[in-house]
């Protein structure tokens, strides 16, 4: 399972020299690790979102009860939807949300994945300080 989420292609050695940069890949084999990476975003949606399913109901009723908080007393708040799909996309859209929320960080971790290869490693050291500092951030959001 781990190696679904983390893996990456195998890079094939172009010429014989010890050098790094010349690991190279073939326009095919980065299609086909962005294929593989995008299907595993695509999944981790789908997980996301279902997760975010069954999260929604108390997350939905937390949200509805700090809005009547805050209306001014003898004020009724009342929800009203204009059309009959509007609750259940009320749903799918929040349980989206939800389901995004959860796995932005395994998305991001396979855009990384993906364009770090390509990266020297003077490119690599900003992003050694942003990484840590910005899921220190996302956590304390």
């Amino acid at each position: 399972m781990l190696g679904f989420l983390f893996g990456r292609a195998q890079k094939v050695a172009r010429n014989n020299s010890d050098r790094t940069e010349e690991f190279r890949a073939t326009l095919v084999e980065h299609l086909e690790e962005l294929r593989i990476r995008i299907f595993r975003c695509i999944a981790f949606l789908a997980v996301g979102w279902t997760l975010g399913w069954y999260l929604e109901p108390p997350i939905y009723t937390s949200l509805s009860n700090q809005m009547r908080e805050m209306v001014p007393k003898g004020i009724k708040l009342i929800e009203v939807f204009r059309n009959v799909p509007d609750a259940f996309m009320l749903k799918m859209k929040l349980s989206f949300s939800i389901g995004m929320f959860l796995v932005a960080p395994l998305i991001i971790l396979q855009l990384w994945g993906f364009i770090a290869p390509g990266l020297k490693e003077s490119e690599k050291k900003p992003f050694k300080i942003l990484g840590p500092v910005s899921v220190l951030l996302f956590l304390l959001g």
